[in-house]
């Protein structure tokens, strides 16, 4: 795994938030996706808890928690219901590609792309 050189801006967690999820605005603050395949605005670069700040990934290559299921390389990646990195599919809204491949559970690199929904 390479060095991950995305952008990290400061928000704060208005849920219990994982490093890796896809995280989305809400109010107060910002929440990991609850909705497969919907769009985020970013990706946690650590763990925090309600309130607490958190580093948010945007642009360049981020670094993505994978979900249950293994992701290959060169993939278009989108969020399911727990904000963590699946293989997109059709009306999915694709935020990133993957760099290499990643192992369920396991973290993995991905370049952040204008957000686009799958045809």
């Amino acid at each position: 795994m390479s060095t991950h050189n995305a952008q990290v801006v400061d928000v704060i967690a208005i849920a219990t938030t994982v490093k890796g999820q896809f995280m989305k605005p809400g109010a107060g603050g910002y929440t990991p996706c609850t909705v497969l395949g919907e769009r985020s605005e970013g990706v946690a670069f650590s763990d925090a808890s309600t309130g607490q700040a958190v580093g948010l990934q945007i642009g360049q290559k981020i670094l993505v928690k994978v979900g249950v299921a293994n992701i290959a390389a060169d993939v278009e990646v989108t969020t399911n219901a727990l904000g963590l990195a699946i293989t997109a599919v059709s009306t999915n809204i694709v935020r990133c590609r993957s760099v290499e491949a990643g192992l369920a559970g396991s973290y993995m690199e991905c370049l952040w792309v204008d957000a686009y929904a799958k045809a």
